[in-house]
Protein backbone atom coordinates (compact mmCIF):
# COMPACT_ATOMS: atom_id res chain seq x y z
CA UNK A 1 0.00 0.00 0.00
CA UNK A 2 1.02 3.37 -0.66
CA UNK A 3 1.74 5.42 2.68
CA UNK A 4 1.83 8.69 1.25
CA UNK A 5 -1.16 8.45 -0.88
CA UNK A 6 -3.70 11.34 -0.57
CA UNK A 7 -7.12 10.68 0.72
CA UNK A 8 -9.90 11.50 -2.24
CA UNK A 9 -12.38 14.29 -1.85
CA UNK A 10 -14.89 11.29 -1.18
CA UNK A 11 -13.02 10.50 2.25
CA UNK A 12 -12.30 13.63 3.14
CA UNK A 13 -15.86 14.55 2.86
CA UNK A 14 -17.23 11.23 4.70
CA UNK A 15 -14.48 12.48 7.78
CA UNK A 16 -16.16 15.90 7.73
CA UNK A 17 -19.58 14.94 7.27
CA UNK A 18 -20.82 15.55 10.72
CA UNK A 19 -19.58 19.13 10.34
CA UNK A 20 -21.01 20.35 7.22
CA UNK A 21 -24.06 18.71 8.33
CA UNK A 22 -24.25 21.18 11.58
CA UNK A 23 -22.61 24.25 9.18
CA UNK A 24 -25.65 23.67 6.79
CA UNK A 25 -28.47 23.58 9.37
CA UNK A 26 -26.56 26.31 11.43
CA UNK A 27 -27.15 28.45 8.17
CA UNK A 28 -30.20 27.73 7.09
CA UNK A 29 -31.45 28.93 10.73
CA UNK A 30 -29.13 32.00 11.12
CA UNK A 31 -29.43 33.43 7.92
CA UNK A 32 -33.38 33.88 7.44
CA UNK A 33 -33.44 34.93 10.54
CA UNK A 34 -31.09 37.69 10.19
CA UNK A 35 -32.81 38.55 6.99
CA UNK A 36 -36.19 38.42 8.63
CA UNK A 37 -35.07 40.87 10.82
CA UNK A 38 -34.15 43.42 8.30
CA UNK A 39 -37.41 42.96 6.61
CA UNK A 40 -36.09 41.73 3.39
CA UNK A 41 -39.06 39.14 2.94
CA UNK A 42 -41.36 41.50 3.28
CA UNK A 43 -43.90 39.63 5.55
CA UNK A 44 -44.19 39.77 9.55
CA UNK A 45 -41.50 38.88 11.52
CA UNK A 46 -43.12 36.17 12.97
CA UNK A 47 -44.77 34.34 10.18
CA UNK A 48 -41.54 34.29 8.70
CA UNK A 49 -39.79 33.02 11.58
CA UNK A 50 -42.45 30.41 11.86
CA UNK A 51 -41.64 29.17 8.53
CA UNK A 52 -38.09 28.90 8.33
CA UNK A 53 -38.70 27.22 11.79
CA UNK A 54 -39.96 24.46 9.64
CA UNK A 55 -37.79 24.37 7.08
CA UNK A 56 -34.91 23.70 10.22
CA UNK A 57 -37.02 21.06 11.85
CA UNK A 58 -37.22 19.49 8.27
CA UNK A 59 -33.51 19.74 8.03
CA UNK A 60 -33.12 18.34 11.28
CA UNK A 61 -34.95 15.42 10.40
CA UNK A 62 -33.52 14.51 7.08
CA UNK A 63 -29.98 14.78 9.17
CA UNK A 64 -31.32 12.31 11.32
CA UNK A 65 -32.34 9.84 8.90
CA UNK A 66 -29.35 10.57 7.11
CA UNK A 67 -27.39 9.46 10.43
CA UNK A 68 -29.24 6.57 11.05
CA UNK A 69 -29.08 5.56 7.24
CA UNK A 70 -25.17 5.90 8.32
CA UNK A 71 -25.18 3.29 11.42
CA UNK A 72 -27.49 0.68 9.32
CA UNK A 73 -24.98 0.36 6.93
CA UNK A 74 -22.22 0.23 9.53
CA UNK A 75 -24.47 -2.45 11.04
CA UNK A 76 -24.75 -4.24 7.54
CA UNK A 77 -20.92 -3.92 7.33
CA UNK A 78 -20.72 -5.56 10.66
CA UNK A 79 -23.15 -8.35 9.77
CA UNK A 80 -21.67 -9.25 6.77
CA UNK A 81 -17.93 -9.20 8.59
CA UNK A 82 -19.54 -11.45 11.58
CA UNK A 83 -20.99 -14.28 8.87
CA UNK A 84 -18.26 -14.45 6.89
CA UNK A 85 -15.97 -15.04 10.06
CA UNK A 86 -18.40 -17.30 10.96
CA UNK A 87 -17.83 -19.56 7.64
CA UNK A 88 -14.19 -19.13 7.27
CA UNK A 89 -13.84 -19.71 11.23
CA UNK A 90 -15.54 -22.62 10.55
CA UNK A 91 -12.98 -25.56 10.10
CA UNK A 92 -15.52 -28.02 8.61
CA UNK A 93 -17.43 -25.44 6.22
CA UNK A 94 -13.89 -25.07 4.64
CA UNK A 95 -12.92 -28.45 3.97
CA UNK A 96 -16.37 -28.78 2.26
CA UNK A 97 -16.29 -25.80 0.26
CA UNK A 98 -12.89 -27.61 -0.87
CA UNK A 99 -14.76 -30.41 -1.35
CA UNK A 100 -17.12 -28.61 -4.06
CA UNK A 101 -14.49 -26.41 -5.49
CA UNK A 102 -12.96 -29.80 -6.55
CA UNK A 103 -15.88 -30.75 -7.89
CA UNK A 104 -16.29 -28.11 -10.15
CA UNK A 105 -12.43 -27.97 -11.39
CA UNK A 106 -12.38 -31.55 -11.93
CA UNK A 107 -16.23 -32.97 -13.44
CA UNK A 108 -15.22 -36.42 -12.64
CA UNK A 109 -14.40 -35.75 -9.13
CA UNK A 110 -17.16 -36.26 -7.00
CA UNK A 111 -18.63 -35.26 -3.29
CA UNK A 112 -18.24 -38.26 -0.71
CA UNK A 113 -20.25 -38.30 2.51
CA UNK A 114 -19.00 -40.93 5.17
CA UNK A 115 -19.95 -40.27 8.68
CA UNK A 116 -17.33 -43.13 10.32
CA UNK A 117 -14.37 -41.23 8.55
CA UNK A 118 -13.09 -38.35 11.04
CA UNK A 119 -11.39 -36.64 8.24
CA UNK A 120 -14.11 -37.14 5.82
CA UNK A 121 -17.27 -34.68 4.95
CA UNK A 122 -20.00 -35.53 7.06
CA UNK A 123 -24.13 -35.43 6.73
CA UNK A 124 -23.71 -32.41 9.45
CA UNK A 125 -21.44 -30.92 7.86
CA UNK A 126 -23.81 -30.45 4.55
CA UNK A 127 -26.58 -29.70 6.77
CA UNK A 128 -24.48 -26.98 8.51
CA UNK A 129 -23.35 -25.32 5.63
CA UNK A 130 -27.31 -25.82 4.17
CA UNK A 131 -28.79 -23.88 7.36
CA UNK A 132 -26.04 -21.33 7.04
CA UNK A 133 -27.51 -20.09 3.46
CA UNK A 134 -31.29 -20.73 4.92
CA UNK A 135 -30.00 -18.14 7.77
CA UNK A 136 -29.12 -15.89 5.26
CA UNK A 137 -32.21 -15.94 2.84
CA UNK A 138 -34.02 -15.10 6.52
CA UNK A 139 -31.82 -12.14 6.51
CA UNK A 140 -32.38 -11.10 3.14
CA UNK A 141 -36.60 -11.72 3.48
CA UNK A 142 -36.09 -9.71 6.54
CA UNK A 143 -34.73 -6.57 4.52
CA UNK A 144 -31.53 -6.85 7.06
CA UNK A 145 -29.11 -7.79 3.99
CA UNK A 146 -29.31 -8.01 -0.03
CA UNK A 147 -28.24 -10.27 -2.41
CA UNK A 148 -26.06 -7.58 -4.37
CA UNK A 149 -24.41 -6.85 -0.74
CA UNK A 150 -24.11 -11.02 -0.25
CA UNK A 151 -22.88 -11.74 -3.90
CA UNK A 152 -18.83 -11.23 -3.94
CA UNK A 153 -18.77 -12.58 -0.53
CA UNK A 154 -21.15 -15.41 -0.41
CA UNK A 155 -22.44 -16.21 -4.40
CA UNK A 156 -19.52 -18.70 -5.12
CA UNK A 157 -19.84 -20.50 -2.27
CA UNK A 158 -23.61 -20.94 -2.68
CA UNK A 159 -23.75 -21.73 -5.94
CA UNK A 160 -20.82 -24.20 -6.03
CA UNK A 161 -22.98 -26.33 -3.19
CA UNK A 162 -26.18 -25.83 -5.17
CA UNK A 163 -24.89 -27.06 -8.33
CA UNK A 164 -23.16 -30.17 -7.16
CA UNK A 165 -24.94 -33.78 -8.13
CA UNK A 166 -24.45 -34.91 -5.16
CA UNK A 167 -26.44 -32.30 -3.15
CA UNK A 168 -28.91 -32.17 -6.20
CA UNK A 169 -30.14 -35.62 -5.77
CA UNK A 170 -29.44 -36.51 -2.64
CA UNK A 171 -30.70 -33.61 -0.87
CA UNK A 172 -32.77 -30.75 -2.92
CA UNK A 173 -34.71 -32.74 -5.11
CA UNK A 174 -35.22 -35.90 -3.11
CA UNK A 175 -36.57 -33.67 0.10
CA UNK A 176 -37.31 -30.53 -2.01
CA UNK A 177 -40.33 -29.54 0.42
CA UNK A 178 -37.30 -29.19 3.18
CA UNK A 179 -35.30 -26.63 1.57
CA UNK A 180 -38.02 -23.81 0.48
CA UNK A 181 -35.62 -21.15 2.22
CA UNK A 182 -32.64 -22.76 0.18
CA UNK A 183 -35.22 -22.58 -3.44
CA UNK A 184 -35.97 -18.98 -2.82
CA UNK A 185 -32.89 -18.04 -2.39
CA UNK A 186 -31.63 -19.14 -5.65
CA UNK A 187 -34.06 -18.00 -7.52
CA UNK A 188 -33.57 -14.55 -5.87
CA UNK A 189 -29.45 -14.70 -6.64
CA UNK A 190 -30.04 -16.41 -10.13
CA UNK A 191 -32.27 -13.33 -11.19
CA UNK A 192 -29.99 -10.82 -9.54
CA UNK A 193 -26.71 -12.77 -11.86
CA UNK A 194 -28.67 -12.60 -14.50
CA UNK A 195 -29.80 -9.20 -14.35
CA UNK A 196 -25.74 -8.40 -13.89
CA UNK A 197 -24.92 -11.00 -16.87
CA UNK A 198 -26.50 -8.57 -18.82
CA UNK A 199 -24.88 -5.48 -17.90
CA UNK A 200 -20.85 -7.63 -17.39
CA UNK A 201 -19.44 -10.76 -17.98
CA UNK A 202 -18.45 -10.40 -14.53
CA UNK A 203 -20.93 -12.49 -13.26
CA UNK A 204 -21.52 -15.28 -14.65
CA UNK A 205 -23.32 -18.41 -12.59
CA UNK A 206 -20.71 -21.59 -12.10
CA UNK A 207 -21.96 -24.68 -13.21
CA UNK A 208 -24.60 -23.64 -15.69
CA UNK A 209 -25.28 -27.66 -16.71
CA UNK A 210 -26.34 -28.13 -13.43
CA UNK A 211 -28.51 -25.09 -12.96
CA UNK A 212 -31.92 -25.78 -11.46
CA UNK A 213 -34.37 -24.63 -14.18
CA UNK A 214 -36.18 -21.27 -13.91
CA UNK A 215 -39.43 -22.48 -14.15
CA UNK A 216 -38.80 -24.68 -11.26
CA UNK A 217 -38.54 -22.18 -9.23
CA UNK A 218 -40.60 -19.59 -11.07
CA UNK A 219 -43.73 -22.68 -10.40
CA UNK A 220 -43.26 -23.18 -7.18
CA UNK A 221 -42.99 -27.15 -7.60
CA UNK A 222 -40.98 -27.60 -4.87
CA UNK A 223 -43.31 -27.24 -2.60
CA UNK A 224 -45.14 -30.32 -4.40
CA UNK A 225 -44.99 -33.75 -2.05
CA UNK A 226 -41.93 -35.91 -3.11
CA UNK A 227 -42.23 -39.40 -3.89
CA UNK A 228 -39.66 -41.41 -2.96
CA UNK A 229 -38.35 -44.08 -5.35
CA UNK A 230 -34.93 -45.83 -4.87
CA UNK A 231 -34.82 -47.99 -7.95
CA UNK A 232 -31.44 -47.30 -9.27
CA UNK A 233 -29.55 -49.86 -10.56
CA UNK A 234 -26.12 -50.59 -12.69
CA UNK A 235 -25.13 -53.17 -15.20
CA UNK A 236 -28.74 -54.40 -16.38
CA UNK A 237 -28.70 -56.60 -19.39
CA UNK A 238 -30.76 -56.06 -22.27
CA UNK A 239 -30.67 -58.63 -25.26
CA UNK A 240 -32.48 -58.62 -28.61
CA UNK A 241 -33.61 -60.87 -31.62
CA UNK A 242 -30.17 -60.94 -32.67
CA UNK A 243 -28.44 -62.31 -29.61
CA UNK A 244 -26.26 -58.71 -29.08
CA UNK A 245 -26.51 -57.34 -25.21
CA UNK A 246 -26.30 -54.30 -23.98
CA UNK A 247 -25.76 -53.26 -20.73
CA UNK A 248 -27.52 -50.15 -18.87
CA UNK A 249 -27.51 -48.16 -16.18
CA UNK A 250 -31.38 -47.22 -14.35
CA UNK A 251 -30.84 -43.85 -12.40
CA UNK A 252 -33.74 -41.42 -11.32
CA UNK A 253 -33.72 -38.10 -13.97
CA UNK A 254 -33.27 -34.68 -12.76
CA UNK A 255 -33.57 -31.46 -13.66
CA UNK A 256 -29.87 -31.12 -14.91
CA UNK A 257 -31.08 -34.32 -17.03
CA UNK A 258 -33.65 -31.95 -18.60
CA UNK A 259 -31.93 -30.94 -21.67
CA UNK A 260 -31.17 -34.79 -22.37
CA UNK A 261 -35.03 -35.90 -22.08
CA UNK A 262 -36.10 -32.85 -24.34
CA UNK A 263 -33.56 -33.64 -26.84
CA UNK A 264 -34.57 -37.45 -26.89
CA UNK A 265 -38.50 -36.62 -27.09
CA UNK A 266 -37.47 -34.53 -29.91
CA UNK A 267 -35.61 -37.28 -31.72
CA UNK A 268 -38.87 -39.38 -31.74
CA UNK A 269 -40.91 -37.02 -32.52
CA UNK A 270 -38.87 -36.34 -35.48
CA UNK A 271 -39.30 -39.94 -36.88
CA UNK A 272 -42.71 -40.72 -35.69
CA UNK A 273 -46.21 -40.11 -36.64
CA UNK A 274 -47.58 -37.21 -34.21
CA UNK A 275 -50.63 -38.70 -33.75
CA UNK A 276 -48.98 -41.86 -32.41
CA UNK A 277 -46.67 -39.96 -29.98
CA UNK A 278 -48.09 -37.61 -27.63
CA UNK A 279 -45.41 -35.32 -26.23
CA UNK A 280 -44.63 -34.08 -22.74
CA UNK A 281 -44.36 -30.33 -22.12
CA UNK A 282 -41.36 -29.32 -20.15
CA UNK A 283 -43.18 -28.69 -17.01
CA UNK A 284 -44.94 -31.93 -16.91
CA UNK A 285 -41.46 -33.84 -16.95
CA UNK A 286 -40.05 -30.92 -14.24
CA UNK A 287 -43.24 -32.18 -12.05
CA UNK A 288 -42.64 -35.85 -12.59
CA UNK A 289 -38.94 -35.53 -11.52
CA UNK A 290 -39.91 -34.20 -8.45
CA UNK A 291 -43.23 -36.20 -7.60
CA UNK A 292 -43.28 -38.89 -9.53
CA UNK A 293 -41.57 -42.28 -11.19
CA UNK A 294 -39.05 -40.27 -13.35
CA UNK A 295 -36.50 -42.75 -14.73
CA UNK A 296 -33.97 -43.11 -17.31
CA UNK A 297 -31.85 -46.13 -18.96
CA UNK A 298 -28.16 -44.78 -19.84
CA UNK A 299 -25.52 -45.81 -22.09
CA UNK A 300 -22.43 -44.16 -20.29
CA UNK A 301 -23.34 -41.07 -19.75
CA UNK A 302 -25.85 -41.35 -23.23
CA UNK A 303 -29.51 -41.06 -22.27
CA UNK A 304 -30.84 -44.38 -24.08
CA UNK A 305 -34.67 -44.37 -23.00
CA UNK A 306 -36.97 -43.11 -20.38
CA UNK A 307 -39.89 -43.74 -18.34
CA UNK A 308 -42.63 -41.73 -16.66
CA UNK A 309 -45.09 -43.42 -14.22
CA UNK A 310 -47.84 -40.26 -12.69
CA UNK A 311 -48.50 -41.10 -9.12
CA UNK A 312 -51.72 -39.94 -7.72
CA UNK A 313 -51.76 -36.44 -6.37
CA UNK A 314 -52.57 -36.11 -2.70
CA UNK A 315 -54.11 -32.82 -2.32
CA UNK A 316 -57.16 -31.43 -4.83
CA UNK A 317 -55.32 -28.45 -6.00
CA UNK A 318 -52.67 -30.75 -6.87
CA UNK A 319 -55.16 -32.49 -9.03
CA UNK A 320 -57.19 -29.66 -10.52
CA UNK A 321 -53.66 -27.99 -11.60
CA UNK A 322 -52.06 -31.38 -13.15
CA UNK A 323 -54.62 -33.50 -14.54
CA UNK A 324 -52.48 -36.42 -15.74
CA UNK A 325 -53.93 -39.37 -13.27
CA UNK A 326 -56.14 -41.21 -16.30
CA UNK A 327 -58.53 -42.70 -13.53
CA UNK A 328 -60.58 -39.65 -14.34
CA UNK A 329 -61.40 -41.60 -17.55
CA UNK A 330 -62.91 -44.43 -16.02
CA UNK A 331 -66.05 -45.20 -14.53
CA UNK A 332 -65.10 -46.17 -11.15
CA UNK A 333 -65.67 -43.83 -8.24
CA UNK A 334 -61.86 -41.55 -8.96
CA UNK A 335 -60.03 -42.89 -5.93
CA UNK A 336 -57.06 -41.61 -7.01
CA UNK A 337 -54.61 -43.44 -4.68
CA UNK A 338 -55.45 -46.60 -6.21
CA UNK A 339 -54.26 -45.76 -9.61
CA UNK A 340 -50.52 -44.94 -10.93
CA UNK A 341 -50.89 -43.39 -14.56
CA UNK A 342 -47.96 -45.26 -17.25
CA UNK A 343 -47.51 -41.58 -18.58
CA UNK A 344 -44.85 -42.37 -21.18
CA UNK A 345 -41.99 -44.50 -22.58
CA UNK A 346 -39.69 -42.83 -25.03
CA UNK A 347 -36.58 -45.44 -26.33
CA UNK A 348 -33.90 -43.71 -28.60
CA UNK A 349 -33.96 -45.11 -32.20
CA UNK A 350 -30.45 -47.32 -31.80
CA UNK A 351 -31.75 -48.62 -28.27
CA UNK A 352 -35.26 -50.78 -29.90
CA UNK A 353 -35.53 -54.24 -30.21
CA UNK A 354 -34.02 -54.82 -26.60
CA UNK A 355 -36.87 -55.11 -25.17
CA UNK A 356 -36.69 -51.90 -23.01
CA UNK A 357 -40.76 -50.95 -23.07
CA UNK A 358 -41.42 -54.43 -21.67
CA UNK A 359 -39.16 -53.87 -18.84
CA UNK A 360 -40.35 -50.74 -17.71
CA UNK A 361 -43.58 -52.49 -17.86
CA UNK A 362 -42.69 -54.53 -15.44
CA UNK A 363 -41.07 -52.04 -12.98
CA UNK A 364 -44.91 -50.11 -13.42
CA UNK A 365 -45.87 -53.18 -11.96
CA UNK A 366 -43.46 -52.64 -8.55
CA UNK A 367 -44.07 -49.52 -8.24
CA UNK A 368 -48.02 -50.03 -8.31
CA UNK A 369 -47.31 -52.17 -5.14
CA UNK A 370 -44.49 -49.55 -3.40
CA UNK A 371 -47.30 -47.11 -3.59
CA UNK A 372 -50.09 -48.92 -2.37
CA UNK A 373 -52.21 -48.84 -5.34
CA UNK A 374 -54.23 -51.34 -7.00
CA UNK A 375 -54.22 -50.34 -11.15
CA UNK A 376 -52.18 -49.47 -14.20
CA UNK A 377 -53.89 -47.29 -16.67
CA UNK A 378 -52.32 -46.04 -19.76
CA UNK A 379 -53.28 -44.71 -23.50
CA UNK A 380 -52.07 -46.03 -26.78
CA UNK A 381 -53.05 -45.42 -30.48
CA UNK A 382 -55.04 -47.38 -32.86
CA UNK A 383 -52.42 -46.72 -35.31
CA UNK A 384 -49.33 -48.27 -33.36
CA UNK A 385 -50.32 -51.89 -33.19
CA UNK A 386 -46.68 -52.25 -31.61
CA UNK A 387 -47.63 -50.76 -28.41
CA UNK A 388 -51.07 -52.66 -28.34
CA UNK A 389 -49.85 -55.68 -28.62
CA UNK A 390 -46.62 -54.94 -25.74
CA UNK A 391 -49.29 -53.72 -23.38
CA UNK A 392 -51.81 -57.06 -24.24
CA UNK A 393 -48.99 -59.49 -23.78
CA UNK A 394 -48.27 -57.73 -20.45
CA UNK A 395 -51.76 -58.84 -19.37
CA UNK A 396 -53.33 -55.50 -20.17
CA UNK A 397 -57.28 -55.06 -21.53
CA UNK A 398 -58.74 -52.50 -23.28
CA UNK A 399 -61.22 -50.36 -21.27
CA UNK A 400 -64.88 -50.78 -22.21
CA UNK A 401 -63.44 -52.13 -25.24
CA UNK A 402 -63.42 -48.95 -27.50
CA UNK A 403 -61.80 -45.83 -27.92
CA UNK A 404 -61.97 -42.68 -26.52
CA UNK A 405 -61.19 -38.99 -27.14
CA UNK A 406 -58.29 -37.52 -25.61
CA UNK A 407 -54.97 -35.60 -26.45
CA UNK A 408 -56.83 -34.44 -29.73
CA UNK A 409 -57.35 -38.06 -31.15
CA UNK A 410 -58.98 -41.30 -30.76
CA UNK A 411 -56.83 -43.97 -28.52
CA UNK A 412 -57.67 -47.04 -26.41
CA UNK A 413 -57.65 -46.38 -22.72
CA UNK A 414 -55.97 -50.02 -21.34
CA UNK A 415 -55.42 -50.99 -17.81
CA UNK A 416 -54.69 -53.63 -15.67
CA UNK A 417 -55.04 -54.16 -11.87
CA UNK A 418 -52.03 -55.69 -10.11
CA UNK A 419 -53.68 -55.85 -6.28
CA UNK A 420 -57.33 -56.23 -5.70
CA UNK A 421 -58.95 -58.82 -7.87
CA UNK A 422 -62.56 -57.86 -6.90
CA UNK A 423 -61.50 -53.83 -8.19
CA UNK A 424 -60.79 -55.18 -11.10
CA UNK A 425 -61.40 -53.18 -13.99
CA UNK A 426 -63.08 -54.24 -17.53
Amino acid sequence: MNKNRRPSKLTTIKRFRPLLMFLILALSVFIPAHLTRSGIFGIGEEATMELFGVVATALGAIFVVYELNDSERINRCDTLFNLNMNFVENERFMRLYQELSKCVQDPEYKLVIDNEDPNAIHSGDLMGYMTFYEVINEFISQGVLDVKQMDDLFGDRFFKLIHNDYVQEHELYSEPSSYVNIFELYEAWTNYRNFEAAESETRLVVLRKNAIPALYTKKKLYLRESMQFFYNRDNIPFTNSKGETISLRLHRLLPKDLQQVLALQKQIVDNIDPAIFEQSSEEEILESMLIDYCYGLFDGNTLAAICICVMNRQTKQARDEHERNLCELTDTPHNYGDFVTFDTIQVAPRYRGFGIQSFFLKEAEKIVVDAGAKHIIATVSPDNPYSKNMFMKAGYSVYNNTTIDIYGSSRYLVCKTITGADDELS
